[in-house]
Formats: structure tokens, C-alpha cells, sequence
């Protein structure tokens, strides 16, 4: 009766050395992967916010203070919205980002009524930018840095957001 050997046929010569400086390797690939994700959730947002084509970065309420057309945060179960720089955001498995973006619509002095829209972005196996808006099953790919599409079903999402909403928020 032959016993299991997980060595058979191998060389057992790795060192602690050779575990240390694989860990260490491994350790940079994941803080450069989540780099690279907020850098590209920070591309989007840019992108987005051109897209709009806003006359002002910002809008001034009934009290004075500016606000931006554009935020990011997290959505609770309970609807409630709160802005979070991306830095804030948590990645998931080292690339993976999900948040949402915020649209404010009414800009009025006494407005501030917004649609959040939740988007997710991972870089994928091809090591290139996919992003899910909303509850889209497929993701987009981003191609040659060209945030078009995305922008566009972001835009979009919006849209249909402005008649499905009571506008609570």
C-alpha cells in the first residue's frame, strides 16, 4: 500500500527565505491591484462628471454652501446615501470596487434631489477595466481608456431613475 507523498517527484529545497520573498511579491501585486482600482474608479468619476458637460463644478443651496453635482458614497439597505471619498470605499479581493455614484438633479437653492447609482469596476483576468452599472449582469469594458459606454449607461440609469423615484432623498 503505496501512502500519499505530496514531495514524490520533487526537489524539497524550499527555504523559508523563498516563502518570505513569495508572500512579499504577493503582498505588492495586491497593494498595486488596489491602486490601480481606485485610480481607475477616480478616471470614471472624471469622466463622468465631464460627460455632463456642467456650466459649474458646483451648486450653492438656500444656506450658502456649495455642493457638487457628482458624489460618491455607499447606499445602506435603508436607502440612505452617504458620501465617502473612494479611498474610503473597501475593495473586495484585492479588484474589486463597489459604490455609487451620485447625480444631483435639482439644483435648485432649496434642491439637492439626487439619483445614486451603483456601480462596480474589477480588473479582470485580461488585466483590462470592466465596470457593472446598476444591476446589469454583463459588465463593460473599458477599451483604450474610453469611459464612453460607461458613462453613457450611467447617464442613463439616471434618466430612468428621475421617473421611477418619489425623490426622498
Amino acid at each position: 500500500m503505496n501512502a500519499f507523498n505530496p514531495s514524490k517527484g520533487r526537489n524539497m529545497t524550499i527555504t523559508y527565505k523563498e516563502l518570505r520573498e513569495r508572500k512579499i511579491k504577493l503582498d505588492e501585486k495586491r497593494i498595486e491591484n488596489m491602486n490601480r482600482v481606485r485610480e481607475e474608479a477616480l478616471a470614471l468619476i472624471d469622466k463622468y462628471t465631464e460627460s455632463l458637460q456642467l456650466e459649474n463644478e458646483s451648486w450653492d443651496d438656500y444656506q450658502g454652501n456649495q455642493n457638487s453635482y457628482v458624489t460618491t458614497g455607499i447606499l445602506y439597505d435603508d436607502g440612505t446615501f452617504r458620501k465617502c471619498d473612494i479611498n474610503s470605499v473597501t475593495i473586495d479581493d484585492y479588484s474589486t470596487i463597489s459604490f455609487f455614484i451620485s447625480t444631483v438633479i435639482d439644483d435648485s437653492p432649496r434642491g439637492g434631489s439626487f439619483i445614486p447609482v451603483g456601480v462596480t469596476l474589477w480588473i479582470g483576468d485580461d488585466d483590462r477595466t470592466h465596470v457593472r452599472i446598476g444591476e446589469d449582469s454583463d459588465g463593460i469594458k473599458v477599451i483604450n481608456n474610453n469611459w464612453d459606454r460607461v458613462c453613457f449607461r450611467l447617464k442613463d440609469k439616471v434618466f430612468i431613475g428621475i421617473s421611477k423615484t418619489e425623490l426622498t432623498y
